[in-house]
């Protein structure tokens, strides 16, 4: 039997999350519909990753513990879109911002200005962001 070729990658997917659960579950939906998953747990990996790889697409968790924090000024999701904004590697890779719950920092830094329009942590097999 000759062994099949693989199927062309899709594309490429970052996902920037702190949640190992998230991590997988969202790696796993998006692996079987043909992409490759790049992960990172905390920001400062993900943006050396960005420049390594180019991702096609980054999904960005809005909302990290303090703990992830090294220097006096937090380096969650908002962090990470300023750095994202200056990066030449990343001014042409649409990121999605998203959170498992609003807490007071993404209330007070809130954007888009309604929760509503907020993309949750919800992965399913049949609605995918891309």
């Amino acid at each position: 039997m000759t062994p099949q070729p693989a199927a062309p990658i899709k594309g490429k997917i970052l996902v920037i999350d702190d949640n190992p659960i998230i991590q997988r579950a969202v790696y796993f939906q998006f692996r079987d519909q043909g992409y490759k998953v790049l992960m990172s747990g905390d920001i400062t990996g993900a943006l050396v990753l960005v420049r390594q790889e180019t991702p096609d697409v980054i999904l960005l968790d809005i909302n990290f513990p303090n703990e992830y924090s090294t220097t006096s000024e937090p380096r969650d999701g908002f962090w990470a879109t300023k750095w994202l904004q200056k990066m030449d590697e990343a001014k042409n890779i649409p990121w999605v911002p998203w959170r498992s719950s609003p807490n007071r920092s993404t209330r007070k830094n809130s954007w888009p200005p309604s929760k509503k329009q907020w993309p949750t942590k919800k992965p399913s097999r049949h609605r995918v962001p891309v």
